[in-house]
Order: structure tokens, then sequence, then C-alpha cells
């Protein structure tokens, strides 16, 4: 399940920005302010750098799968060497009770063909009981022995998955940074982005939306006019 919701959830990260950015690319024409002429490239080529380190990390998530369908497969060879050890018992019970059944049925002059023939069959049953136990046992041990190795394998695929698709983090980090510094909104904005009576301010208990209404609230609350402009409180 992790290799498929990794997938699944890289192929949406890296899918999800080509609207947003040909969307962008539309509306900000001449009409725009004249830095949006850069911003729109730079912020394409910062989720472009996200997307690229994620399709990079792809190849461990591929390996992983790997290494899992390995585990599985090892694990059901084992299941299936017990299983023909289960199927083997009943046969070594029964050529164990027809051979107990020897003295009981048979006097001193017994069939001494029927007596062999029992008795064989009871051995060949414990061999291959014993044989099946064997195998069983021994897929069993392998199995263990290589299951620290495998998991540790599994879990170095998904360190460097994660190393891979965020190697470029601190460069991101200052490409988006750039592009933030530059959105900044002016605070004579931010009243009319989220009014008091706006679906947005009743929405407040919102992580992040609580700052834009703080900010709103501030921002709109009356001035003390009784001191000039300019004048500072001593209070």
């Amino acid at each position: 399940a992790f290799t498929e919701e990794i997938e699944a959830a890289t192929a949406k990260f890296v899918a999800a920005p080509s609207k947003l950015v040909c969307h962008l690319e539309q509306t900000c024409g001449e009409a725009a302010p004249s830095f949006w002429s850069q911003l729109v490239p730079l912020l394409a080529c910062q989720l472009g750098s996200c997307a690229e380190g994620l399709r990079e990390g792809q190849r461990h998530v591929h390996a992983l799968r790997y290494l899992l369908e390995q585990s599985r497969a090892q694990s059901a060879a084992v299941h299936e060497a017990f299983r023909a050890r289960d199927e083997a018992w009943a046969p070594k019970v029964a050529a164990e009770r027809r051979a107990a059944e020897l003295t009981k049925r048979f006097g001193a002059g017994q069939v001494l063909c029927e007596k062999k023939a029992r008795l064989q069959a009871r051995h060949g049953a414990n061999q291959e009981f014993q044989q099946r136990s064997d195998e069983a046992t021994k897929a069993a041990e392998e199995l263990i022995e290589r299951r620290w190795a495998i998991i540790g394998a599994m879990v170095w695929e998904i360190c460097q998955f994660y190393t891979v698709a965020f190697k470029d983090a601190s460069k991101l980090l200052r490409g988006f940074g750039d592009v933030v510094k530059r959105l900044v909104p002016p605070p004579s904005t931010e009243s009319q982005m989220v009014p008091q009576d706006s679906i947005i301010a009743s929405m407040a208990g919102l992580l992040g939306i609580r700052e834009w209404v703080d900010k709103a609230a501030s921002v709109a609350a009356p001035r003390d006019t009784s001191r000039p402009e300019g004048v500072a409180s001593l209070a």
C-alpha cells in the first residue's frame, strides 16, 4: 500500500501545478503589474524543480516495490513448504495405523507380503513427512535470516526517496521565499480581502484563515483621533 500511495501522491503533486501555471500565464497579460512577467516564470521554475525531485525519487519507490514483491514471494514459498508438510501428515498417520493393526489382525501365520507392504508404506510416509518438515524448517530459517536485511533495504530505499525528492530543499525554500516576498499584500488590502462579515471570517477557526482575519481586524480597527497623527502615545 505504501508504494501505491506514494506513487499516486507523487503523480498528483507533480500534475497539480500545471493548470495553475497555465492559468496564471493566460491571466497575467499586459493588464497585470510589470513584475508578474518575471514572477510567473519564477514560480513555474520552482514548482518544476519540486516535481523533478519527486520524479527522480520514483526509482527508489520502484526498487522498494521490487523488494516487497521478493519478500512476498519468499514468504509464499515458506507457507507452501509448511502446507506440503501438513499434507504429508495424514498419510503418515494412516500408514502408522495400518502398521499397528498387523499384530491385531494377524496371528502367527500372518501373510508376509501384507506385513511387508504395510511396514514399507509406514517407512515411506515417515520419510516423506520428515523430508517435508526439514524443507519447511530450512525455508523458515532462511527467511528469518534474510528478514532484517530485506527490511533494512526497504527502509534504505524509503530514505533515499525522500533524500532525492528534497535534496534541493534549501534552494527551493529560497526560491519560494523570493516569490513570497514579492507577493506580500500591502496592509491596506487585508481588510478588503477579509471583511468582518465575509464567509472567510466565519471560518476563522481554521489555521491560516485566522491569520488573515486577525490582520484584517487590526487594519480595520478605528484609530485614536484624539491625538494628532504622528504623535506617539506615552502610555
